[in-house]
């Protein structure tokens, strides 16, 4: 620490020197600028090092006339001799230390080398260079090799730190080693610049050099006076207020004003409460043309030969692209051009990382996405500069938040990439798949097998799902997703799985993909089926029933179309099949055929066809073929095909096509060809003879798709928080994430999808996921389970279980993104949502917000998503859509609605009873809500940002950034590091990282009352060496090697379990009791410290029985 007591700071031997620039620790060591660390290094026979910051030292501190110093014995390690040592440092003035060092033994101490080392982080050198003589040493951004410069009779040395250089003026000539030791798994340069005289039996060696710290001078520019934009909008698309112009739940309205420190660079936001509202450059360029193409700002006059931006782009390009130009126009009438480049200079200001000149100068959140700003650094010739002009291109919005500048040239480090290896906070770990039966974290108890044993799966009147043998008792499926080859197995593998699944606490499967590799890939057509891998299809039904798991899958999802197949089409390729089905009948055929081998054929395990089969909770009928967005995608194979048809439709009809008139028609077209191939394919699949509902087009949640999911059996979503962006080839590294809790987004997943529910219709998740390296995604499976009970949903399936059958069924423990077969922190957080869901502990709101769509969507701009007000309703009650036109709603509005939020401008109180309401901005809604009284007292605090369900039992407090879900028989805690959340009957003091904290009480009981219970404290997982390009995790560029890391976590822990007889067992990841934990109680209850290493034990959960 920088700033502490002096008595205690004689007593270490520890003092700050020269303000904040040099720091000095324990045995003499010395930090520079927070960036550089200098210690002594010895290296004894055998290459054993020692470093005077290790510790092993007898050392006497003194200080006397401004000379500090530091002597004792050195105690190498396995060294039988022991040298004496000396450090002096003397403070001549405030930037300047005269270090002095020595080292003394009479009987010689063995040695191979001795030297200073000072070591810079490679996060603060990657891409800049230091100077052995004035000679440039690039220090690599990739590691290659480990020795970068070697030079004798050095006489000055130069090194860049976070907001300055550091000169190294030894008295005599030295020679100096600079190393790369990322090989040794340290992200760091060292430079050592050895004691003299070398001997190989050391009797005396010194060392006397200068330091000199040289700070960077930087100072802000003024652009008040070319500011057009303030951060804050509160109108999307009027062409005024702020930002990019995209409303109140995408700007930058969080960047407070004043001073902003990003790296060396010191920037003065402008505050556009003094300024007309103005705080900012947005220049135009890709969707927002509107706003000025270039800006020009006064400089002073004086050289500068450093320019430094805090700025980022909305709209960005693909690649790498010039997307504007910095001029600086000098005092004797000549310019300097400067190319701005999209991904060198700067990115998308949403979900920044870092580019090649661009490192993050300020990250925040919007209420749609995290976001920030670029530090970039632009050279410039070194003379007097009187204005700087920024001009954009028009291929992206330019958005400039501030400006600095310097006389010295300044080169910011380049992302240099951060692996992970174990170390006091990640310790190696061995995952496990079965869990011991009877054991805490087997929750088989909650199926009924087997499967399929009341009868078909049908939807009733009020919108849920139900056995036809067990009428008005409701069902709901959680599960998870097999993928691909995760599909096919031997027999006793199938078992196991099965087992495996219902000790999980899975009632539900989703076979998926499986269309891939059922089919026999050498067969002249797509509709020859494999027999073997039909056989062991057949089996892992047969299984995943007898365990009391149902199943669910699509007709069609990755079934690749044989050469020349179809003469429509004849280069068709899998991307084209699903828009192929709409618009070709050879396409409708095919798929036709599929489904008729897949469904009616035999299973000679279960006796039944899958038609018949009552294990089958549902059937889509093709993957993600949200049509409307495909072909705004781009379908120029099937375009062809589609525009024949269109014309056929509108002569059919006698309507003239216009250029004014041609999107509303072809919109009107899209929907009446979709609607006919969906009905064709209902009517040939009920034909069959399939009992089980059947929904289509589950992905995107577009406000119109109401119009064709109500007319589905049930409604199926997908949904993911921080799915990988990919920055290259699609599902190949790198790739982009959030990396943050779902909190600091104000729980977009599910918010974003929960009005696409129709009402009167079961909605259903196919796919959700928090995907992995999130270092946050312990939160997933309670936040998600908690909300879908709360919204009284009827179906949730984890994406994925596994992508491959190698990673379930061998000794691979490879954790990837999607697949949490390896990864215990999202399974053992299922115990959570499968209780909340499954078990029902989470009660459904009685309170209804529906969403009312125009029936006439083809006069609306297309919208892809709902606004973030309607979404967000459900933090209160049940969301979901309606249509509505010619003044009334279909299907009807539920009988506990509260108000109607209306995205038809026609809509208003003379056609409801209810209030309508159709604010963007949450806010405003909250506030109408409030002043009409339709929520209770508590529900809604827009300071605090905290708002909580009409059932009292879920809280999200999106400023402090935790989470509650409160039932009788379990709980759930979102807590941050240096938070306390507390609960009825749990509460959790974070001391230690991030961490999901919870409850479950295995007896069924309220957790009051409970003799048994489930306690969870789920840190972090990833893999040894995983890779990104900073250490914020970000930018992954490599999954690691398979070994897992588990992350330390500390929480204190208190538990309202009165009465005697308790004990708390730690538990394997098997449920294996490992032995008890120490605990205190009072007569409030169990206090106990749980932490995530215990001895040589990673530790996620116990169980506390009595």
């Amino acid at each position: 620490m920088r700033v502490f007591c002096a008595a205690a700071a004689l007593l270490l031997g520890g003092l700050p020197l020269c303000a904040s620039v040099f720091e000095t620790g324990r045995n003499g060591t010395i930090k520079v600028d927070n960036t550089a660390f200098v210690q002594l290094l010895h290296y004894g026979e055998n290459w054993v090092p020692n470093r005077q910051g290790d510790g092993s030292f007898n050392t006497q501190f003194t200080e006397r006339d401004g000379v500090r110093s530091w002597s004792g014995v050195w105690k190498l390690r396995q060294s039988p001799v022991h040298p004496q040592f000396r450090t002096e440092l003397r403070t001549p003035d405030s930037g300047t230390l005269q270090l002095s060092l020595s080292l003394d033994s009479p009987e010689g101490v063995p040695t191979k080398a001795a030297a200073l080392e000072i070591d810079l982080p490679v996060l603060n050198g990657a891409g800049t260079e230091l100077l052995l003589d004035n000679k440039p040493v690039p220090l690599p951004v990739k590691f290659r090799g480990g020795v970068i410069a070697q030079q004798k009779n050095v006489r000055r040395i130069e090194l860049p730190l976070a907001s300055g250089r550091l000169l190294a003026e030894p008295e005599t000539p030295v020679a100096v080693q600079v190393l790369d030791v990322r090989a040794y798994k340290q992200d760091k340069f060292t430079l050592r610049i050895a004691l003299e005289p070398q001997a190989a039996r050391l009797t005396h060696a010194a060392l006397s050099l200068r330091l000199t710290f040289h700070p960077y001078s930087i100072s802000p520019l003024p652009l008040e006076s070319a500011a057009n934009m303030g951060f804050a909008d509160e109108t999307a698309d009027d062409r005024k207020g702020g930002w990019t112009d995209q409303g109140p739940t995408n700007d930058l309205r969080a960047l407070p004003s004043g001073r902003l420190t990003a790296g060396p660079v010191a920037f003065r936001i402008a505050d556009p409460a003094a300024n007309g509202g103005k705080s900012c450059i947005v220049l135009g360029g890709g969707g927002r043309r509107y706003f000025p193409k270039s800006a020009e700002i006064p400089a002073g006059g004086r050289p500068l030969r450093t320019l430094f931006l805090l700025h980022a782009i909305a709209w960005p390009p693909q690649g790498e692209e010039e997307i504007g130009t910095i001029r600086a126009l000098h005092s004797d009438g000549s310019e300097t051009a400067v190319p701005v480049i999209a991904r060198r200079d700067v990115d998308n200001w949403w979900a920044p990382s870092p580019a090649k000149n661009a490192v993050i100068g300020y990250s925040g959140y919007s209420a749609e996405s995290p976001v920030g700003l670029y530090l970039a650094g632009f050279p410039l010739p070194g003379k007097p500069v009187e204005k700087i002009r920024f001009e954009s291109n028009g291929k992206s919005v330019w958005m400039i938040a501030a400006v600095s500048a310097s006389p010295d040239t300044v080169r910011l480090p380049a992302p240099a990439g951060f692996t992970l290896y174990r170390n006091a906070d990640w310790k190696p770990f061995r995952t496990e798949r079965e869990i011991e039966p009877g054991s805490a974290l087997d929750f088989s108890f909650l199926l009924d097998a087997p499967a399929g044993k009341y009868g078909a799966v049908r939807t009733t009147p009020d919108g849920h799902f139900e056995f036809e043998r067990r009428p008005g008792q409701p069902v709901r499926f959680y599960g998870a997703n097999l993928v691909l080859t995760a599909n096919f197995m031997a027999h006793d593998a199938a078992d196991l799985l099965a087992e495996r699944f219902a000790r999980i606490g899975y009632n539900a499967v989703r076979l998926h993909h499986f269309d891939r590799d059922l089919m026999n890939r050498k067969a002249p057509d797509s509709l020859t089926m494999d027999p073997k891998a039909q056989e062991q299809f057949d089996y892992l039904i047969h299984a995943m029933k007898r365990r009391g798991i149902y199943f669910t899958l699509d007709l069609f999802t990755h079934r690749y179309p044989a050469a020349g197949e179809y003469r429509e089409i004849p280069d068709m390729e899998l991307g084209d099949y699903k828009l192929g089905c709409i618009f070709s009948p050879e396409a409708m055929a095919n798929l036709k055929e599929f489904t008729r081998r897949l469904l009616t054929r035999r299973n000679p395990h279960t006796g039944l066809t899958l038609a018949e089969d009552p294990a089958l909770a549902g059937l889509s009928l093709v993957n993600e073929n949200s049509f409307m967005f495909l072909y705004r995608k781009g379908a120029p194979k099937i375009q062809k095909l589609a525009e024949a048809q269109f014309a056929a439709w509108t002569k059919a009809r006698s309507l003239a096509v216009t250029p004014q008139n041609r999107e509303t028609l072809f919109h009107r077209f899209l929907i009446d060809a979709y609607r006919r191939s969906c009905n064709e394919l209902t009517a040939f699949v009920r034909g069959l003879g399939v009992r089980a509902p059947l929904t289509d087009q589950n992905y995107i949640a577009a406000p119109e798709m109401t119009l064709q999911r109500r007319d589905y059996d049930y409604v199926d979503n997908h949904l993911y928080w921080d799915h990988p962006q990919f920055l290259g080839p699609a599902w190949s590294l790198p790739a982009k994430f959030n990396n943050c809790s779902v909190l600091n987004v104000r729980l977009l997943v599910p918010k974003a999808i929960a009005p696409s529910r129709v009402f009167g219709k079961p909605f259903t998740v196919t796919e959700f996921d928090f995907c992995y390296p999130n270092s946050f995604r312990s939160e997933g499976a309670p936040i998600f389970g908690a909300y879908a009970a709360m919204q009284d949903w009827d179906a949730v399936y984890r994406f994925a279980y596994s992508h491959n059958a190698k990673y379930m069924l061998t000794g691979d423990t490879t954790i990837t993104t999607f697949d949490t077969v390896n990864d215990p922190v999202r399974l053992l957080g299922e115990r959570l949502g499968i209780a909340f869901f499954t078990r029902r502990d989470v009660a459904p709101s009685q309170v209804s917000y529906p969403v009312a769509v125009p029936e006439n969507p083809w006069d609306y701009p297309w919208r892809g998503e709902y606004p973030q007000a309607a979404c967000e309703l459900m933090f209160f009650g049940k969301v979901g859509s309606v249509g509505y036109g010619n003044g009334g709603f279909n299907p009807a509005l539920p009988a506990d609605s509260r108000l109607v939020y209306s995205l038809d401008r026609e809509l208003n109180s003379r056609d409801t009873a209810l209030p309508v309401f159709n604010a963007p901005n949450f806010s405003r809604l909250v506030e109408g809500m409030q002043e009409r009284r339709l929520l209770s007292p508590g529900q809604a605090d827009l300071k605090r940002q905290r708002f909580q369900s009409s059932t009292g039992e879920l809280t999200a407090d999106f400023s402090r950034k935790t989470f509650t879900a409160v039932t009788s028989r379990s709980e759930a805690l979102v807590v941050p590091e240096g938070e306390t959340v507390k609960g009825t009957f749990l509460s959790a003091e974070c001391r230690k990282n991030f961490a999901t904290v919870g409850v479950i009480a295995l007896d069924g009981k309220p957790l009051a009352r409970s003799g048994r219970l489930l306690l969870l404290h789920l840190a972090d997982v990833k893999a040894e060496t995983i890779a990104f390009t900073a250490p914020d995790c970000k930018v992954m560029t490599s999954g690691g090697d398979g070994q897992l890391l588990a992350r330390r976590a500390i929480a204190g822990i208190r538990l309202n379990a009165t009465g005697s007889g308790w004990k708390l067992y730690r538990l394997a990841l098997t449920g294996k009791r490992l032995g008890t934990v120490e605990f205190q109680q009072d007569e409030n209850g169990i206090a106990f410290t749980a932490d995530t290493f215990h001895n040589s034990d990673v530790v996620f959960a116990y169980e506390l029985v009595r």
